[in-house]
């Protein structure tokens, strides 16, 4: 690993942009702008990859050392825990009847955010849950838009063609900030082409896992 660029263990599709954002950052350190402002300190659930090509969702905190000349990362495996939450969401998404129309499907007494899209992605329900989870006023705001306002990280294709697999990406709140959620989606039966999509918030389970 030594010597290699730092690249070769950032998974998810994010290793293309990585020397963009190293690129960024030395900027801001070369210009004295406070360069960790927006990073340093914080934690962010991320995707990593193995030397064998898989990948494992891990959280990644990051410091400043050796007098502020190096920046340093520290990688923690979330494999198990975020195992536990798929397993809840699977669950979930297997005592929701297949057969059961719109309505039912989003149900606003929900514990996960529920959005459901046509076949071109565009929001047609959402619950309450998602209402507060993505810091929306009301459910009008959110129908008849297209569902990459809240999730741009994988495409409307993907997530229809997901058949229930579950990803960990990062959406996006009203007013602009993101938060890491596991997301699964599946095809309505007894609907045209329309699918749902069930978005657990596990920004939660970082602050178990905080860095000294």
């Amino acid at each position: 690993m030594v010597g290699k660029n730092l690249s070769i263990i950032v998974g998810g599709g994010d290793s293309k942009r990585h020397d963009g954002y190293v690129k960024a950052f030395k900027k801001r350190v070369h210009e004295h702008v406070n360069p960790g402002q927006k990073i340093l300190g914080q934690q962010r659930m991320l995707t990593a990859c193995r030397a064998d090509g898989t990948e494992f969702p891990c959280i990644i905190g990051i410091k400043m050392v050796s007098n502020n000349t190096r920046v340093a990362g520290y990688i923690r495996d979330m494999s198990s825990v975020v195992s536990n939450e798929k397993k809840r969401v699977t669950k979930e998404m297997m005592n929701s009847n297949n057969n059961d129309v719109l309505l039912r499907v989003v149900d606003d007494h929900a514990f996960d955010a529920i959005i459901a899209c046509n076949d071109h992605g565009i929001i047609q329900k959402v619950n309450d849950a998602a209402l507060e989870e993505f810091g929306y006023d009301k459910k009008d705001e959110l129908v008849g838009e297209d569902l990459s306002v809240l999730i741009h990280s994988i495409t409307t294709k993907q997530l229809k063609e997901s058949h229930g697999e579950q990803r960990v990406v990062s959406l996006t709140k009203k007013d602009g900030s993101e938060f890491q959620s596991i997301v699964a989606s599946k095809k309505i039966k007894g609907t045209n082409d329309m699918f749902v999509s069930y978005v657990r918030n596990i920004d939660d389970l970082k602050s178990s896992f905080k860095f000294d």
